[in-house]
């Protein structure tokens, strides 16, 4: 598991507004190899005397039957970046605001190899030697939004807020 995350924070002022952008990056690349016995012993082989299950598929080149054990090998890179820009009033005036846009991406690579050792290429995944099931995708997720809020002060004691908040995801 290998990670590293940045986030950066900027503030200012223009003509007298408060000015601030955020942004941060993450990027996780991941690799795992676990034990996948389990499953195949309890589910695979359980239906082995029923010809359209796996249980029977478990066979060398040789057509000889070879133990099931199986184990996952998976890559996962994953990676986020979002950005946020605010314009607001100083909080000492009667009419204040804050408007702002957030846009943010997640990005997921994955790769999952279900292996078994000496399995028959005839039952492997074409131009995967061994490997009976196989999961790959990439998934890209994108999220904004434009947003602002708006109060007034009536008197001392009683302030009137309203906002709206638009996105997409």
């Amino acid at each position: 598991d290998r990670w590293w995350q940045a986030a950066l924070t900027v503030e200012g002022k223009i003509s007298g507004l408060d000015l601030v952008y955020s942004g941060s990056y993450m990027d996780r690349d991941v690799d795992t190899s676990s034990d996948y016995s389990a499953y195949t012993y309890n589910y695979d082989v359980y239906y082995a005397s029923t010809p359209e299950y796996f249980g029977n598929l478990f066979r060398n080149d040789a057509g000889d039957v070879i133990s099931p054990a199986m184990r996952m090998l998976s890559h996962n890179l994953f990676t986020k970046s979002s950005h946020e820009l605010r314009l607001s009033s100083p909080s000492d005036w009667r009419l204040r605001f804050v408007v702002g846009a957030f846009l943010q991406q997640q990005q997921n690579d994955t790769r999952n190899e279900f292996r078994v050792d000496g399995l028959a290429t005839i039952y492997s995944i074409t131009g995967q030697p061994g490997v009976q099931y196989l999961n790959a995708m990439t998934r890209i997720d994108r999220d904004w939004a434009v947003f602002g809020e708006v109060s007034y002060d009536l008197g001392s004691k009683l302030t009137l807020t309203g906002g709206l908040r638009v996105f997409g995801y």
